[in-house]
């Protein structure tokens, strides 16, 4: 193995080691997400858009596609629905739920919609000082490669109301 591949293998297991550890307190913390005021819960209620880049290849393929979240923000809890068009070119739906932590880190675990299949994972998503971007990761169990994935993601504000709360 050369040693970008190592690099690759190495970097990528660290990135999933700390997601991962910071994905299990979504399930077991949602007491310590932080409480939301009336303007934050406004700003992110609504649609954000962008792609993902997954980290590791499926039969030596880069899968890339596009995400359409539409979250509904509580005084504490997120909550919402992600599709996903992959780059095999496979609509997928999934139900999200999580929280903000320290501010800035939005915490979302999301599970497929169908649910009989073996589907699901964490988003770590961190807020823009300017409130119209989310970019982070995603850590998840992926049911055709069968292994756990990780991938980057950004997603911009594409609701026009949201837009406007901001300016």
């Amino acid at each position: 193995m050369d040693t970008s591949t190592i690099i690759t293998i190495v970097s990528t297991i660290i990135t999933a080691f700390s997601i991962g550890i910071a994905a299990f307190q979504i399930n077991s913390e949602k007491k310590y997400f932080i409480l939301m005021g009336h303007q934050r819960r406004k700003v992110l209620t609504g649609k954000w858009a962008g792609t993902y880049i997954q980290d590791n290849k499926m039969d030596g393929i880069s899968l890339n596609g596009t995400v359409q979240m539409i979250l509904v923000a509580g005084r504490k809890v997120i909550d919402g629905k992600v599709f996903i068009e992959s780059g095999l070119g496979q609509q997928l739906e999934f139900g999200v739920n999580g929280g903000f932590k320290f501010e800035r880190f939005l915490a979302l675990s999301y599970n497929n919609k169908l649910q009989h299949v073996a589907q699901f994972g964490f988003f770590l998503l961190e807020l823009s000082p300017d409130a119209t971007v989310l970019e982070g990761r995603i850590l998840g169990f992926g049911p055709q490669s069968r292994k756990i994935v990780v991938a980057k993601i950004r997603l911009k504000c594409e609701d026009l109301l949201m837009l406007e709360l901001r300016q």
